[in-house]
């Protein structure tokens, strides 16, 4: 939208955002597009869990990458701190996929942890 962030009140807080991949456009191997599948049963639409005709048809595990991002609003107006986590990976399941960002959270934490262990020690 047009708002800025400050008309959010977000100042001095943080942001996580996660953004998925957009649908593809082509179907997946074996995917109907809906097309001549309507059944009377239904109404002349499409069946459950189908699409009708020229809907693409969207594999929420189709698009192998999840892009995490992190940043820290000051409440005084100074530089904005951006961290951004772009990972393309082949296709795998969503538990899969869960497992492997959770260890790479786990790894980033870590890190975070060593280094504020330097500073105050």
């Amino acid at each position: 939208d047009d708002k800025k962030l400050q008309e959010y009140n977000v100042g001095g807080k943080v942001i996580h955002l996660v953004e998925r991949a957009p649908p593809q456009t082509q179907l997946p191997s074996g995917a109907s597009s809906g097309i001549g599948s309507a059944s009377a049963t239904h109404g002349g639409g499409p069946p459950p869990g189908t699409r009708g005709p020229g809907a693409s048809v969207h594999d929420r595990n189709a698009n192998s990458y999840v892009m995490v991002g992190t940043f820290n609003l000051p409440s005084d107006g100074s530089a904005v701190d951006v961290h951004i986590n772009m990972e393309q990976a082949p296709i795998q399941s969503e538990p899969r996929v869960r497992l492997v960002m959770a260890q790479h959270m786990i790894r980033d934490i870590q890190t975070l942890l060593s280094r504020m262990e330097c500073r105050g020690g």
